[in-house]
């Protein structure tokens, strides 16, 4: 078969089905669509009375969910703020470290010259006085 009458007889038959059912409904058959209608409003009550209590059920643990991130984030930036004050003294003690050893050698120098100059003078005094004498 082709394609061609494939087609006309699919729409033969829709076409003859739909006029055989457009037959004038019944008192019976709206108290049937009216039973069938009530139905499917109950189910659709039911649906919406059990989706709504998931969705109760699911924002409810989104928000304890909410609590306990937010608890672990307050407990998380206390230890960065921990590890940062650490981190700001162990910097302040580095740069004390290498101010002594830039300062020290020359503090050593000052104090090994003063002491030289003491000696020396000690020197020239003694030498004065065997002078004198």
């Amino acid at each position: 078969m082709n394609f061609k009458s494939i087609f006309f007889g699919l729409f033969v038959f829709f076409f003859l089905s739909t006029t055989v059912s457009a037959q004038q409904a019944t008192k019976a058959d709206v108290q049937a669509l009216e039973v069938r209608v009530s139905n499917l409003e109950t189910t659709v009550k039911e649906m919406d009375k059990r989706l709504t209590a998931q969705f109760q059920a699911v924002h409810i643990r989104i928000e304890e969910l909410d609590k306990r991130l937010t608890a672990q984030i307050q407990a998380v930036n206390a230890r960065i703020d921990e590890l940062d004050r650490h981190i700001g003294t162990l910097i302040n003690i580095l740069i004390g470290v290498v101010l002594a050893a830039i300062a020290l050698p020359q503090v050593l120098g000052y104090l090994q010259g003063r002491r030289e100059r003491k000696e020396l003078q000690k020197q020239i005094q003694n030498l004065g006085e065997r002078i004198e004498h």
